[in-house]
């Protein structure tokens, strides 16, 4: 079997950016494909059962695909049968039948038959029929549910490096290393998912295969002295949380302290794609050029380069 796969792409994604030719007529797959169609078989051939049938498809073939792609219903932000490879972060309100690759985060609205890649995380509000890959983190509304103007896609299968967090599953593959938070189960299937929750209504499927290591060979952990997160950034945080500031303008930011010059404890609050300052507004020379690339209420990402700072972030305690 093929392992390692994760980063074999994203050495692919960096050198198809550095050459800028995808964007041309013509261009040629140099092997994307055919290690995406690898892993949809490897993974079939694992979770399919006697008792555990999978409709497994590549959602969509390079030729299918071209820059920019056909603008979508409403907004050219929303295209079509698309291609993207991009470095840094790429948002759109939406994807069908498209292919984005990503050496950053990836933020999409709807993603219907679609094949993302990501090295740090995926945010999508909902979609069918994907594969997605995220380095760090998958955060997505639901996944299962068909467009109401689109056909019934096969599964989806979703890999993230670090945690998966989903609020409706159904009919998907989820495969992570650290941690998956899926809310409701409907037919889904845990591939090497550590510490799966017992769902009630019993749905759900867990499956184990030590031959399949996807992540493997590339090192997001480079320290789990703290349960809370992991860190390049070469200091310890001594206090996470990510809260909701009052409407009108609701919107998510950071809470941390950490250790400035001196040994003097420091406060930052931060929104996503702020980079780290202090309690005056000033820039953090402890943290210089680390920004928040990705944030959710249980997961928060650092990004500095191609460097990344993957947190888990605590609940709250309950009173």
């Amino acid at each position: 079997m093929h392992t390692h796969r994760y980063g074999v792409l994203l050495k692919m994604v960096r050198e198809a950016v550095r050459k800028g030719e995808w964007k041309k007529p013509g261009w040629k797959d140099p092997g994307f494909e055919a290690q995406f169609a690898d892993l949809i078989n490897e993974v079939s051939a694992i979770v399919e059962t006697k008792r555990t049938k999978v409709r497994l498809v590549l959602p969509v073939k390079f030729a299918e695909v071209s820059y920019p792609g056909t603008p979508g219903p409403g907004t050219a932000n929303r295209p079509r049968k698309a291609l993207r490879i991009v470095s840094g972060d790429i948002k759109l309100a939406g994807a069908i039948d498209s292919i984005i690759l990503a050496d950053g985060n990836v933020f999409l609205g709807g993603c219907y038959g679609c094949i993302i890649f990501a090295r740090g995380a995926v945010d999508v509000v909902g979609g069918q029929g994907n594969l997605i890959i995220a380095g760090h983190f998958i955060d997505m509304g639901g996944d299962g549910d068909r467009h109401p103007e689109g056909p019934n896609r096969p599964r989806s299968l979703l890999m993230a490096g670090s945690c998966l967090s989903i609020s409706n599953s159904r009919n998907t593959i989820c495969h992570t290393r650290l941690q998956s938070d899926v809310s409701h189960v409907d037919k889904t299937v845990f591939l090497n998912t550590p510490h799966v929750p017992y769902y009630h209504d019993r749905d759900y499927s867990a499956i184990y295969d030590h031959s399949f290591r996807f992540f493997d060979n590339y090192k997001l952990l480079s320290s789990q002295r703290s349960k809370r997160f992991w860190v390049p950034l070469h200091q310890d945080l001594l206090m996470v949380k990510a809260e909701w500031t009052p409407e009108p303008k609701r919107m998510l930011q950071l809470h941390f302290k950490y250790r400035g010059k001196g040994n003097v404890t420091r406060e930052a609050i931060i929104r996503q794609g702020d980079y780290v300052k202090d309690e005056k507004g000033q820039p953090a020379p402890e943290l210089a050029g680390w920004r928040l690339s990705f944030l959710s209420e249980a997961y928060a990402l650092f990004t500095k380069g191609q460097e990344d700072a993957a947190f888990r972030i605590p609940l709250p305690k309950k009173k």
